[in-house]
């Protein structure tokens, strides 16, 4: 819970309702947190919304990230470093 307590604490669920993946997304403040339950199939999550910088909270591994006209992909590695919910922290 350490590696991922900033995701928890003092966030609210986040207003986005329609996501492409299997998982939760938390806010607090400008910054979103995604929880991944499992990896999609393609690898890549894409979101109705802006992200400059994608970061796994644990190892702080920076995700490549490519922004469209109305959404975002982020590339996720080819295994999850957590098998339960690998976070993910959105600037």
């Amino acid at each position: 819970m350490t590696v991922n307590s900033e995701s928890n604490r003092g966030t609210t669920a986040s207003p986005v309702a329609d996501y492409s993946f299997d998982g939760r997304i938390t806010t607090k403040g400008k910054v979103h947190y995604l929880f991944v339950f499992n990896r999609p199939e393609k690898g890549v999550i894409t979101l109705p919304f802006a992200v400059k910088k994608a970061t796994l909270l644990a190892g702080e591994n920076s995700l490549a990230v490519t922004a469209g006209p109305a959404e975002t992909s982020i590339a996720l590695p080819a295994q999850l470093p957590d098998p339960v919910a690998t976070v993910i922290r959105l600037k």
